[in-house]
């Protein structure tokens, strides 16, 4: 342990910039491209994806002056299993309302903690996907993508699990307090048990179709489906967006 903490104090002495390494714990999480910041009173400050947390450094089994890829989790602690159900999803018929105004795709949802004991949760990830009409009678058919929250958001325009996966277990995902978002509280402090898509792009094309994704602390939580009955839809459509 005391050759662990003399390599880390080292990195941390070293400019900004150049002390990016590996930190493994001994939970088995593994954070690549990790900056020491700071180390005191048995405390260790690690910076990555512009997100600085704090670690007891008891907890650190290496550290490595190299990138290792990130493994497991990317932020290392005891987190909860949780359940998000999926309560309700109001969905328009197209992407404008009768005035002209972008709509809006309502989901109501809470979470169920599966894991009594533990307090930690990564707060869930939602992806929309929405199949509309094309907008002229010769054109094609097109899908539009949409995230929550602002955080959740990846490069690039077309489907990438991989990306999404990324992001999922990202150092700057935001952990809150199982507390917080218990039925029983207003769950204000997280944005409560709605979110809204607001569908900019679509305008007056029908919707036929969605596929909503949601990503619990490192794997897909819910996944619903929902295609017009007038409209024939090929399968994992959504895969297909570009």
């Amino acid at each position: 342990m005391k050759k662990i903490i003399a390599l880390v104090i080292a990195a941390a002495m070293l400019p900004a910039g150049i002390h990016a390494g590996t930190i493994t714990f001994k939970d088995g999480t593994r954070i690549s491209d990790a900056e020491v910041v700071s180390i005191k009173d048995g405390k260790i400050v690690i910076k990555k994806d512009k997100k600085e947390r704090t670690f007891d450094i008891k907890n650190i089994e290496s550290y490595y002056g190299t990138d290792l890829g990130d493994s497991g989790g990317a932020i290392p602690g005891e987190f909860a299993e949780y359940k998000v159900n999926i309560l309700d999803i109001k969905m328009p018929d197209r992407g404008e309302d009768s005035k002209g105004k972008t709509d809006t795709c309502d989901v109501k949802y809470s979470i169920t903690r599966t894991e009594p004991g533990k307090n930690k949760i990564k707060a869930p990830y939602f992806y929309l996907y929405v199949l509309t009409t094309p907008a002229d009678g010769d054109g094609e058919r097109q899908i539009y993508s949409y995230y929550y929250p602002n955080d959740a958001k990846v490069k690039g325009k077309g489907y990438d699990e991989a990306a999404i996966l990324k992001k999922v277990n990202g150092f700057n995902r935001r952990v809150i307090n199982y507390d917080e978002v218990n039925p029983k509280t207003s769950m204000k402090n997280i944005g409560g048990r709605e979110i809204n898509f607001e569908l900019d792009g679509i305008d007056k094309r029908r919707i036929i179709a969605y596929r909503l994704d949601v990503w619990g602390n490192d794997k897909k939580a819910v996944e619903k489906t929902w295609k017009h009955m007038d409209y024939k839809v090929s399968d994992r459509w959504w895969e297909h967006l570009d």
